[in-house]
C-alpha cells in the first residue's frame, strides 16, 4: 500500500505500513474460496487472457480523505455559509477481485436542528469506478489490435503478419484471430458497460467477481442519491438503501428511506432569523420507489416507474405555530422508453408520468361516483388532492461519417403535477428545443446551430397571465493546428409578457435580449517558455418595453500566461466593461488581475494574486490572495490559504465590508 503524494509535477509514490491488512484477512479467506475459477471454452482457438490478479492479496485497500476548515472575520454577502466552520471527508475503498466498495462519510460543524441534515455516510459499490477501470483496460486491449491490424493491412494479410510475428510470441499469435472480429471490438469505445460486457468476456477482460457486480447499476446503504428519470425522482438524498440490478435485459430497482427530517422552530427564533432557510419547517419525509422493466439501463429499455412520497403528520405537533406548512402525499406513476436505432445512428428517447398530490392529508374527505373505489381506499384522495401529467420526448441523430450531430426535445409539465421525488422540477411548463453541431475539416471547424422556446400557463385555467421565451443562436469554431483558435457565437433572446384579465386594457410587454462573443487565442512556446495569449470580446444589448430598463454592456478583455523552464508560472489579465442604462450616463468597470505560481523541492507550491476593479466614481474592489501547500512525506498535503477583500461603494456606504479570510486543507490518498 502507497500514498500518491500530489505535486505540480506529478505522483510521487511512498510506502505506508500496512496497517488495516490484518482486519480484513478472514474475510478476504472466504472470499477467495468461494470465487469461481475463469471459465475457458476449450473448443475456441482463442484462449481469453486472464484478468491480473492483486498480487499477494485478493484484496486492495484504497481510499482518500480530507478536513478543511475556515475562518473569517464576517459571513460572506447573501451567503447562508458560516464564517467559521470545519468540514471532514473520508472515503476509503476495498476491493474485492478488482471490484471496489467504498465508504463515503461526511462531517461538518455545519450541521444544525434548524436545516436539514449535512453529515452523511453511505457504504457504496462504486460503480463508476467499476466501470472505468475495466473499460480502460478494454481501450488498452483495443489499441492493442487496432496495430495488429495496421500490421496486418501492411503485410497484406493474416497469414503474411502471423510469419512476421513468429519471434513475438503464442499469445499475440492467438490475438491475430480476434481481428475477424475487429469490428465488433471497436464498439466498446462507444458503449456502456453494460452494453459492451459481451465483447469485454470474449476479450477475457473482466473477471467473474466484475461480471456479477457490474450488473449493479446502483449499490448503496445511507444516504443515497437515486436517479430514475427526471420525471419521477433524481437525485434526492434518500437516507435508507438504493439498489438496481440488470443481469441480461431484465432490470428491477428499488429505493426505500427518509428524504429530510422534521423541523420546527420555536416562535421565539424566527423574527431575528437572518437565514432565509431558517424560515422553512418541514416534516418527516419517507420515500419508496420500485422500477421494473426490460433492457439495459445505459442502452435500449422499456422501464416502469413507480414512486410514493408521504409525510409523516406525528412528527411536528399539532399547534405548529400557525407555520405555512402541512403534511404531503404523492403517488406518481410512470414508464420510460429508449429505443437505439440504425446501429445506434437514432437515439429516440420517451417518458410519460402521472401523479397525485394530496396537499393536507388533514383536509376533508370526499366521495367521487366518478372514482372507482379501490382507486380511492388506495390513494385517499381529499379536497386538497390534485391529479395531473407530464410527458418528455428526446431523440439523437449521429452520423459520424459526417461528423453531423442533430438533438432535439420537447418537455410538457403540467400545472398540477408534482413529484416529491423531483421537488425542483418546474411545473406548468412547456418547452421544446433543437440543437444542430457539424464538423468540417477533420473537426477543425465547428459550426453550432440551436432554437428554443419556453412557454408557462400551458393550460390558463388557473393563471390569466402568460410568460413565453423564444431563443436561437448560431456559433463558428475554428480550430487550425498551428494557428490561432476562434470561437464566434451570436444568440437573439426574446421574453413576453401577456395578461388578458381585462379585455379592456390588455398587457402585453416584449423584451428583447442579444448576444454577440468572440473570443481568440494562441498557445506558443519561443525559447523554451511556453506562453498563451487570449483575447475575448461581447457585446449584450437589451430593449425593454417602453425603454424603461434598456441598457448595453460592451466588455473587452485579455489574458497572458507565461510558463518558464524552472518551475514558475505568471499570469495577467485585464479587463474593461462598458454599462450604458436607460436614463444614465456610461459607466466604465476597470479591473486587473496579476498571479504567479511557483515550485520548489519539486513538493512545495506557492501560489499568489491580486486584483484591483474600479467602477467610475461609484465604488471599487481591491484584494488579494496568497496559497501555499506542500506534500508531508508519507502523509499526504496539506494547504494553507489566506485571503482578503476591500470593497467600497461611494453611493450606499452601508454595503462596505472589509472580510479576511482563512483557510487551510489536510489531504491524503492511498
Amino acid at each position: 500500500m502507497a500514498v500518491r503524494v500530489v505535486s505540480k509535477s506529478g505522483y510521487r509514490r511512498v510506502s505506508l505500513r500496512p496497517l488495516l491488512m490484518s482486519m480484513f484477512a478472514v474475510l478476504a479467506s472466504a472470499v477467495a474460496s468461494a470465487q469461481p475459477a475463469p471459465a475457458v471454452d476449450s473448443g475456441s482457438a482463442v484462449s481469453p487472457t486472464p484478468v491480473p490478479a492483486p498480487a499477494g492479496s485478493p484484496f486492495r485497500f484504497s481510499g482518500s480523505a480530507r478536513l478543511y476548515a475556515q475562518t473569517a472575520n464576517r459571513q460572506g454577502t447573501y451567503q447562508e455559509t458560516p464564517a467559521d466552520f470545519v468540514r471532514m471527508e473520508l472515503s476509503p475503498t476495498l476491493s474485492f477481485y478488482n471490484v471496489p466498495f467504498t465508504v463515503n462519510l461526511v462531517l461538518s460543524t455545519e450541521q444544525s436542528v434548524y436545516r436539514q441534515n449535512m453529515n452523511s455516510i453511505s457504504f457504496d459499490l462504486d460503480y463508476h469506478k467499476l466501470e472505468g477501470e475495466i473499460l480502460q483496460r478494454a481501450y488498452d486491449k483495443v489499441s492493442e489490435i487496432e496495430e495488429l491490424k495496421r500490421l496486418q493491412d501492411a503485410a497484406g494479410g493474416v497469414e503474411r503478419l502471423r510469419d512476421s510475428l513468429g519471434g513475438i510470441g503464442e499469445e499475440k499469435l492467438r490475438e491475430l484471430d480476434q481481428l475477424k472480429e475487429y469490428a465488433d471490438i471497436e464498439k466498446i469505445k462507444d458503449k456502456a458497460l453494460s452494453e459492451s460486457m459481451s465483447e469485454l468476456d470474449k476479450l477475457g477482460l473482466v473477471s467473474a467477481s466484475e461480471k456479477f457486480f457490474a450488473n449493479f447499476p446502483a449499490l448503496s446503504v445511507g444516504v443515497t442519491y437515486p436517479n430514475y428519470t427526471p420525471l419521477t425522482l433524481n437525485d434526492v438524498p434518500v437516507t435508507g438503501a438504493n439498489v438496481e440490478w440488470n443481469p441480461g435485459m431484465f432490470y428491477v430497482a428499488a429505493a426505500a428511506g427518509k428524504t429530510q427530517r422534521a423541523i420546527l422552530l420555536p416562535r421565539s427564533f424566527q423574527p431575528g432569523a437572518i437565514d432565509t432557510v431558517l424560515n422553512n419547517p418541514s416534516y418527516t419525509r419517507t420515500l419508496f420507489a420500485a422500477r421494473l422493466g426490460y433492457g439495459k439501463k445505459d442502452g435500449g429499455h422499456f422501464i416502469v416507474t413507480g414512486v410514493y412520497a408521504k409525510d409523516d403528520k406525528s412528527s411536528l405537533p399539532l399547534d405548529s405555530n400557525g407555520l405555512p406548512v402541512t403534511p404531503k402525499s404523492n403517488y406518481v406513476l410512470g414508464m420510460d422508453v429508449n429505443v437505439p436505432l440504425f446501429e445506434d445512428h437514432f437515439l429516440l428517447q420517451a417518458e410519460g408520468s402521472g401523479s397525485l398530490l394530496t396537499g393536507d392529508q388533514e383536509a376533508a374527505r370526499f366521495k367521487s361516483s366518478e372514482i372507482p373505489d379501490f382507486v380511492q381506499n388506495s390513494v385517499d384522495p381529499n379536497i386538497s388532492s390534485v391529479v395531473d401529467y407530464a410527458y418528455a420526448l428526446r431523440s439523437i441523430i449521429r452520423l459520424p461519417e459526417t461528423d453531423t450531430r442533430l438533438t432535439a426535445s420537447l418537455k410538457k409539465v403540467g400545472p398540477a403535477y408534482f413529484s416529491l421525488g423531483v421537488p425542483s422540477l418546474r411545473n406548468d411548463n412547456l418547452r421544446w428545443d433543437a440543437n444542430l453541431e457539424q464538423k468540417f475539416l477533420r473537426r477543425q471547424i465547428t459550426a453550432t446551430v440551436f432554437v428554443k422556446r419556453d412557454l408557462d400557463n400551458v393550460f390558463p385555467t388557473f393563471k390569466t397571465a402568460q410568460t413565453s421565451i423564444f431563443s436561437y443562436g448560431v456559433g463558428l469554431g475554428l480550430n487550425f493546428s498551428k494557428y490561432p483558435y476562434l470561437r464566434l457565437q451570436y444568440s437573439p433572446y426574446e421574453q413576453r409578457y401577456s395578461d388578458v384579465s381585462d379585455t379592456l386594457n390588455p398587457v402585453d410587454i416584449n423584451n428583447t435580449t442579444s448576444l454577440l462573443s468572440a473570443t481568440a487565442g494562441y498557445n506558443y512556446k519561443v525559447f523554451g517558455i511556453n506562453g498563451g495569449t487570449t483575447v475575448n470580446y461581447s457585446q449584450q444589448t437589451s430593449n425593454s418595453y417602453q425603454g424603461i430598463s434598456d441598457y448595453g454592456v460592451t466588455t473587452i478583455g485579455a489574458n497572458q500566461f507565461v510558463n518558464f523552464a524552472f518551475p514558475l508560472s505568471l499570469s495577467v489579465g485585464v479587463t474593461s466593461s462598458s454599462l450604458r442604462a436607460a436614463g444614465d450616463s456610461a459607466n466604465t468597470l476597470l479591473s486587473v488581475d496579476l498571479g504567479a505560481s511557483y515550485t520548489a523541492f519539486d513538493v512545495w507550491n506557492n501560489t499568489a494574486g491580486f486584483n484591483i476593479s474600479k467602477q467610475g466614481g461609484t465604488d471599487d474592489n481591491v484584494g488579494f490572495f496568497i496559497t501555499s501547500s506542500i506534500g508531508l512525506w508519507d502523509f499526504g498535503v496539506f494547504e494553507v490559504s489566506a485571503q482578503r477583500n476591500v470593497y467600497r461603494s461611494f453611493v450606499v456606504s452601508t454595503s462596505n465590508y472589509n472580510e479576511f479570510l482563512l483557510s487551510a486543507t489536510l489531504s491524503t490518498r492511498w
